[in-house]
């Protein structure tokens, strides 16, 4: 390390040359580099280290950039080195981002180059470079290659902007200035595409989160952005950028079922009566969930009495089951009296997930329960709700028919059995002749539904107060909406 009496210290790494031939580092990275003049000769381009020390330039003259809205109040297209040498920039990041604003009205982006410390370490000067300054790195071959070869996007170019700070004033001003390109420069309409020019900014960021968080996906987040510029090349950024936001704001969750749980946690705190609870396997992770808040227990309360409920899959990138608990209200509206994330459909998850509704909603039984007729579900509701009165949803026994039977003759006779008004002598007498008819009599999806008729034939289950339900369609209906908003790459916390 060498002192050269100016006071600056000049760190060399070794890494490139004097001639900046072999490229520069990449933005960011902040090396340091030595044997560079004081003055900033060694560069080509306009040179302010000559300036006078006796006041000639007017200090009312000088232009003070402080902040974004200081840079866009300039006129930075075709800017001359007589104007520079009188703006003035309140700190480092600020002068860099004037140039890299500079390089996109003069078609061009930026990257940051070498700096020069004091004894002290800190930071005296800066030099920015056009992003094709330098040469590719040397050394990787045909032979050792491991990815294929990308085109050649450095040039050489010696355009760059050097700033230095005064140490009276403590701003930083320029002393090298050099807008000559040895490349074509980029069109204003495709400007925005090049890398120092997209990038989201905190507003950005907070715009999305609050979209995320009113249940928009970031498809449609990208298009509110080009929306708002006027169009998808005036948007500061990219659709991968919004996406890599997003990863990594995952990322820095620790566990997405911790944020999950955390978040109904944080819930509770503002709806004293939020109900949620969850098991976890002997791994450790989390194995169900149930959760209901406090308007969904009161809705129980008053509208409970029959209940549909219906699992479905993708909708969490772990393909767990969703089930949602739905009822109707007085004003024939869908309302949801709970949901629960489980790890399978068996018996025993179908035991604890009613188990916990049960007690969510202080004891109280449905008096009708409707389902698609899984049979877990049917014998765990035999022992978690003894005296409900199980009904099996019209549209899947319907659909069960044209599959299973594969006739659409049988299917209309079927559905006039099971929703015509029959007593129940008529009943039987109604479905004998149709299975006659048809000769199935030894088909046993046929017995299979005849000996659960007291779950579906209107004869059967007449008496019975149903709220207008006949079908799980108001889930099917909700897993229908919830994919707008959802889908099986959300993992819990964004679920």
């Amino acid at each position: 390390m060498e002192n050269d009496g100016s006071g600056y210290e000049n760190r060399d790494n070794g890494e490139f040359e004097e001639d900046g031939g072999s490229g520069q580092p990449e933005d960011g990275e902040g090396v340091n580099y030595g044997d560079m003049e004081e003055d900033g000769s060694d560069e080509e381009g306009v040179d302010y280290g000559d300036m006078e020390e006796d006041g000639s330039d007017d200090e009312n003259q000088r232009i003070q950039v402080d902040n974004a809205d200081d840079i866009v109040a300039l006129d930075l297209s075709g800017l001359g080195p007589l104007f520079l040498r009188r703006i003035e920039f309140g700190s480092l990041d600020i002068a860099y981002e004037f140039y890299k604003s500079y390089g996109r009205a003069n078609g061009f982006t930026v990257r940051k180059g070498k700096l020069l410390y004091c004894k002290l370490g800190e930071v005296v000067q800066r030099t920015f470079v056009c992003h094709r300054e330098g040469y590719r790195k040397k050394g990787i071959t045909e032979v050792n290659k491991k990815r294929r070869e990308k085109p050649y996007t450095r040039c050489g170019c010696q355009a760059m902007f050097r700033v230095y700070i005064n140490s009276f004033t403590n701003r930083w001003s320029a002393t090298v200035f050099n807008n000559q390109h040895n490349h074509k420069l980029i069109s204003q309409e495709h400007c925005g595409l090049l890398s120092s020019h997209y990038i989201m900014t905190d507003s950005d960021i907070m715009q999305m989160n609050n979209m995320l968080n009113s249940g928009i996906l970031p498809n449609r987040i990208y298009a509110s952005f080009a929306n708002q510029a006027g169009g998808y090349d005036k948007i500061g950024f990219r659709r991968k950028d919004l996406y890599n936001q997003l990863a990594k704001q995952r990322r820095l969750r620790r566990s997405d079922a911790i944020y999950a749980l955390n978040y109904l946690r944080g819930l509770g705190s503002n709806d004293p009566m939020m109900f949620f609870k969850h098991t976890t396997h002997s791994t450790g992770r989390l194995q169900h969930l149930f959760w209901c808040d406090g308007k969904s227990r009161l809705d129980y309360q008053i509208y409970g009495d029959v209940v549909a409920f219906e699992a479905t899959y993708g909708k969490n990138k772990y393909h767990f089951p969703l089930v949602v608990f739905a009822g109707v209200n007085n004003h024939n509206s869908t309302i949801i009296f709970g949901g629960a994330i489980v790890a399978d459909e068996k018996e025993e998850t179908y035991v604890w997930v009613l188990s916990r509704f049960l007690e969510a909603m202080s004891g109280k039984s449905p008096t009708v329960v409707i389902t698609d007729g899984d049979l877990s579900m049917k014998n765990a509701i035999k022992q978690v709700f003894p005296n409900a009165y199980h009904r099996l949803c019209v549209w899947h026994l319907i659909r069960n028919a044209s599959s299973n039977i594969g006739d659409p003759a049988f299917v209309n006779e079927f559905r006039k059995c099971m929703l015509g008004d029959y007593e129940i002598g008529e009943f039987s007498k109604k479905w004998a002749e149709t299975v006659d008819s048809f000769g199935l009599h030894d088909n046993n999806w046929i017995k299979e539904t005849y000996m659960k008729r007291k779950a579906w034939a209107t004869a059967h289950i007449r008496g019975h107060f149903f709220a207008g339900f006949r079908t799980t369609s108001r889930c099917e209906w909700l897993h229908s909406e919830m994919g707008k908003f959802v889908h099986s790459r959300y993992n819990l916390a964004d679920f």
